[in-house]
């Protein structure tokens, strides 16, 4: 019978564990199941108040290991998009799956610490417990978001980014409040469920406080993010944008038996868009977006493309064109991913230099110093980041002043917040993620994106070269006005712009007026709730390894 004992906690450990990677992995796209994020974490509590800390931190280990590798499984795709060796994407997609599960067992070693001290029999200690667990798991989540460059994919909040009320909480504390929100009511259940199932408790009523904590805090988000969801935040002034989405297959970008193809595909499409808008507003679009690294020529370098831009920019209004810009700095050849907005052929035209480049993707660290490392970069080339923030400013509408952030730079919460301190009332996203066409990795980037206009209350465009493509509200809703044709011609329904498919969207989006004001995140940021958990979460993992380190030392032996 004794032996049965233990044969049943690893099962019983090992449910828990896969439980929970299960509900962490649907909370995400492409499933977004709207229950999992309340749930996902409850088997790891379940385990944390019966197990051993370092037991808790194994098991959390491989249930955030098996939870990123569904998460991140579209990493797979750049075996065939970027020429990578299978070995190579396979042993990148595992390597990040590995660091990313290194926070969930801090996690769970530090839940276990704190509650082999604390019990879960006291309903104010549980109380207690909820606020602790839930700064603990934002801490090491902001930390996975700026160290070593920063990882923030699907922060465990970006999972109620398709939950438009409670996403609306997102202006108070980032997305980080919305991922201590939903520890907050994991911890609840979890401590609810332990209660009444404790065999004290079988034969009398408690009280389950716990619980109505965490049904409370989701019942008060709901009715006030609903409120704000009616609530006309952007009624400033109206532009009419055109969004292109060229649709270029990722093999045919770089390849210079394509150009002509390419120009031809941008020119049409930005025509037909331009004519749309005269005809529908009499007047040109305020602003033509076309995606990130839209052409194979840099307009600034080469007279024929600044030709071909100059010209179409003229006919339809100013473009917003995504560049790979060099120049020489110091005695090297320096290459950047830009953005440049072209209204004439006057030059230098303003422009932006991505600030945070993918590692691994855009830069491989120390190729300056061992250049055979090259040969691996998707690109062929290093890039170099910008220096500084843009605050764009349109043509004869210098009130009209938005920002972009290039492809993955969205993901970033303190750059968007960066960019309205400066100035910006709109935000665009450029982005090219045919690299990863017909994964989830492009609805989770769009999620990503959307919350950063929740947390800044100003509205903002997304372009990718082959989707997702859309407006969207300072309240995270995307939508489009369903004014758009695919390059045959096809009409279309109101809805997403589909992916692989060469089209354009013309629409209009309000910007704020001069009665807005920022919102608590816009204004504080980081210092509101993320940053003070993130210290907290060293102090008390710090406080976890002592105790470990004192309790592994041998007993001395009496003189």
């Amino acid at each position: 019978m004794k032996g049965l004992l233990p044969a049943a906690t690893r099962i019983f450990s090992a449910c828990a564990t896969a439980l929970s990677a299960f509900l962490l992995a649907i909370s995400f796209a492409p499933w977004e199941q709207p229950g999992a994020p309340f749930f996902c974490l409850i088997p790891l509590f379940l385990l944390a108040a019966r197990r051993p800390p370092s037991e808790c931190a194994r098991w959390g280990f491989w249930s955030g290991f098996a939870a990123w590798l569904v998460q991140l499984s579209w990493l797979l795709a750049l075996r065939t998009t970027a020429g990578i060796p299978a070995w190579l994407a396979i042993l990148g997609w595992a390597s990040l799956s590995a660091y990313c599960a290194l926070y969930l067992a801090l996690f769970a070693w530090g839940s276990a610490h704190w509650l082999v001290r604390m019990g879960t029999d006291s309903l104010l200690r549980n109380a207690l417990s909820m606020a602790i667990l839930a700064l603990l798991w934002t801490g090491l989540e902001y930390l996975r978001g700026r160290l070593f460059t920063g990882f923030p994919w699907n922060p465990l909040g970006a999972a109620l980014a398709s939950n438009l009320p409670l996403a609306q909480g997102a202006e108070f504390a980032g997305v980080y409040g919305l991922s201590a929100l939903l520890v907050w009511v994991n911890a609840g259940l979890a401590f609810t469920f332990v209660r009444y199932f404790h065999r004290a408790n079988w034969s009398r009523y408690r009280p389950h406080l716990e619980l109505f904590l965490a049904l409370a805090a989701i019942a008060l988000l709901t009715v006030w993010g609903r409120n704000r969801l009616r609530t006309a935040i952007a009624d400033g002034p109206a532009i009419t944008v055109a969004l292109i989405q060229p649709s270029i297959p990722q093999n045919e970008k770089w390849d210079e038996a394509f150009v002509r193809h390419i120009h031809q595909t941008l020119e049409t499409l930005t025509d037909e868009a331009g004519e749309t808008s005269r005809g529908l507003a009499g007047q040109n679009p305020t602003l033509i977006v076309w995606p990130e690294t839209s052409i194979p020529g840099n307009p600034e370098q080469d007279p024929s493309t600044a030709r071909f831009v100059s010209a179409i920019a003229q006919r339809n209004g100013p473009l917003l064109v995504g560049v790979l810009g060099r120049e020489p700095i110091g005695d090297s050849e320096h290459w950047f991913n830009r953005s440049l907005l072209i209204a004439g052929p006057e030059q230098p035209w303003p422009r932006y230099d991505k600030q945070h480049l993918v590692l691994f993707g855009e830069y491989l660290p120390f190729d300056r110093f061992f250049p055979s490392l090259k040969q691996w970069a998707p690109l062929g080339i290093s890039l170099s980041p910008g220096k500084k923030p843009t605050v764009f400013q349109l043509p004869h509408r210098p009130e009209n002043r938005f920002s972009v952030t290039i492809c993955f730079e969205d993901i970033f919460p303190h750059l968007s917040r960066r960019f309205v301190q400066e100035g910006a009332r709109l935000l665009i996203n450029q982005s090219n993620d045919a690299w990863f066409d017909g994964t989830a990795q492009l609805r989770q980037h769009l999620n990503l994106g959307l919350l950063r206009c929740i947390e800044n209350r100003v509205p903002g465009i997304r372009v990718s070269n082959s989707g997702l493509t859309g407006l969207i509200e300072p309240n995270g809703r995307v939508y489009h006005r369903g004014l758009f044709r695919s390059a045959h011609g096809e009409l279309g329904v109101p809805g997403p712009l589909p992916e692989g498919r060469p089209m354009w969207e013309v629409g209009s989006l309000a910007l704020p007026g001069s009665e807005w004001t920022p919102p608590l995140y816009a204004r504080w940021g980081d210092w509101i709730l993320p940053l003070p958990a993130a210290v907290g979460a060293v102090l008390w993992l710090g406080v976890c390894f002592a105790l470990e380190r004192k309790q592994r030392q041998p007993l001395r032996s009496s003189p």
